[in-house]
């Protein structure tokens, strides 16, 4: 299994397959599906392409605040950001602190491209590629 990350707040915990019901329990009703489809085939991701999903943990409550991570797009050195957060936690920079951390390991991959597609709640309501530091909004 992969790393831990860690941020000035939050625990980012690899996701496991046993995972799946603890996220599906804080997102929204109709993602259930495509939630639990996504931590089954993260764990392919991690064994191929060294990165998958983590899930966001608050270390002072251990509390589940959601999940963040990567998946392959088009190619896996253009992968996917992805993250999605229990609606209590929302408007408090969470997501913001698990995107950086995600990026910054990113980007310490070798062969990774400079270029991410972000898909915010899996629901590709809000979608950006990220050049060089820059945010395009492309969707």
């Amino acid at each position: 299994m992969h790393g831990i990350l860690r941020t000035d707040r939050l625990l980012l915990k690899p996701a496991a397959t046993v995972d799946a019901s603890r996220l599906t329990a804080i997102s929204e009703p109709t993602a259930t599906d495509r939630i639990s489809k996504l931590v089954e085939n993260q764990v392919s991701w991690w064994k191929e392409y060294s990165y998958g999903l983590w899930l966001i943990v608050l270390p002072t409550t251990e509390t589940l605040a959601g999940w963040c991570g990567l998946r392959p797009g088009n190619s896996p050195s253009e992968p996917e950001l992805l993250f999605g957060l229990a609606a209590g936690e929302r408007k408090r920079g969470i997501a913001t602190e698990a995107v950086q951390a995600v990026l910054a390991y990113a980007f310490a991959l070798p062969n990774m491209c400079s270029r991410l597609r972000l898909c915010e709640d899996l629901m590709a309501r809000s979608c950006w590629r990220v050049r060089g530091g820059d945010i395009e909004g492309d969707c």
